[in-house]
């Protein structure tokens, strides 16, 4: 019980210590009931659950070393792990928390005792659903603790799923607002053998920084350092600037170079027809392209290219359609505003900063910001600053069913 992070029921307790007999183990714990060595918690439903007094927890810790709690940390992680055998054929499907915290408690149990490459691959194997189901701030302080814990040199260069975990992270991290960022950026630097592959997915998290905090000269010098190193180095790697490179020119006023890396070889002509369905291009190809277009003060084709990928986005479920969303609605307000239709962009500012609300509050609150602005001039739409999140999404999803 003093492995355990949280109370638990006592059936609970006897699935973690298989083979034990019953009766055995349900003298121990009224014999440590009547000590009241145990708190006690009631719930509304189900039986009660049962936790360690913490000072009793303390003791534990305190007067035996680590080598004699093995079997017993053992014993907890062998249940975790068959749960986690159990659901993992789930992870692709959306499951609730109730099932990924079988792996967000193997891996606190895991950085508790130090099985710490181990922990870097049960966060690594979990994230993308925790991040997905919209628990970014728990991946985060998942990740920051293994962060706290490790040797830096050598997590970069002998654990094989610390780049992906550091790199979920700190986007999740820039996206949420987190401070402490520029500091993880350069433990990884200074724990990285050189410039080698990693240093160019450190170019390409400084750019995606500098990127979204709005420092767009400083990310197109980091995207550019990252991309000549892989050009020159010829390095087998998947990690790659380009992408944010592109987005970095583009908000830097570099657009035609942009446009040009976001176009992917496609004719602009044909992108912009009112014809094209590519099942091949995707989303963020057309809201991408539609943004160059827009700063380009090519109004109507920004206007289409924004539609569809505002339509393509509907259907997507995971963590960058929904940030993505906010995106789309924002650059659409735009887009309203300049052709006069003012409730129609009030409407899509304000859908934008509901989009944004969990998963990137700074951008909610850029978004909130030209909702205000704009409401300053026009004091007629006051009324959409404080409109509820369902009547905003749905002004949004009518004009869009409507194309």
């Amino acid at each position: 019980m003093a492995e355990l992070d949280r109370p638990e029921p006592e059936t609970r307790l006897l699935e973690f210590l298989p083979g034990l007999n019953v009766n055995r183990v349900s003298r121990a714990l009224k014999t440590l009931r009547s000590f009241h060595l145990i708190e006690v918690w009631t719930q509304p439903e189900g039986e009660p659950h049962l936790g360690l007094h913490p000072l009793i927890r303390k003791f534990v810790w305190t007067n035996f070393p680590r080598r004699e709690r093995e079997k017993y940390v053992g014993a907890v992680l062998g249940f975790f792990e068959r749960m986690v055998a159990r659901f993992r054929g789930l992870l692709d499907k959306e499951p609730a928390y109730q099932i990924l915290e079988h792996w967000t408690r193997k891996a606190d149990l895991q950085i508790t005792i130090g099985h710490l490459e181990d922990a870097t691959s049960t966060i690594e194997e979990v994230g993308r659903a925790l991040v997905n189901r919209g628990y970014s701030e728990e991946f985060v302080r998942l990740a920051l603790r293994l962060m706290s814990a490790i040797n830096w040199g050598e997590a970069c260069s002998s654990y094989k799923d610390f780049d992906e975990v550091f790199s979920r992270c700190l986007k999740a991290m820039v996206e949420l607002g987190h401070g402490g960022i520029d500091d993880l950026l350069t433990r990884y630097e200074d724990g990285i053998p050189g410039k080698s592959s990693q240093f160019i997915l450190l170019c390409d998290l400084r750019c995606y920084a500098a990127w979204y905090n709005g420092e767009f000269e400083a990310a197109v010098q980091w995207g550019e350092r990252g991309a000549r190193l892989k050009e020159e180095s010829s390095v087998d790697t998947s990690f790659s600037t380009d992408h944010n490179l592109a987005l970095s020119r583009r908000d830097a006023g570099r657009v035609a170079e942009a446009l040009e890396s976001f176009l992917d070889g496609e004719s602009l002509g044909v992108v912009v027809s009112l014809e094209h369905r590519s099942e091949d291009r995707t989303a963020y190809f057309y809201g991408n392209i539609g943004r160059c277009l827009y700063l380009m003060e090519r109004f109507e084709e920004a206007l289409v290219c924004y539609t569809r990928s505002a339509q393509l986005l509907e259907a997507g479920r995971d963590h960058l359609d929904r940030v993505n969303r906010g995106y789309i609605r924002h650059w659409l307000a735009e887009v309203f505003v300049k052709q006069g239709e003012l409730d129609l962009g009030a409407a899509a500012y304000r859908a934008a900063a509901c989009a944004w609300k969990d998963c990137s509050p700074p951008r909610a609150a850029e978004a909130e910001a030209a909702l205000e602005a704009l409401v300053a001039e026009h004091a007629e739409l006051q009324g959409y600053v404080d409109q509820a999140d369902w009547r905003a999404e749905g002004a949004f999803a009518e004009w869009l069913s409507r194309q």
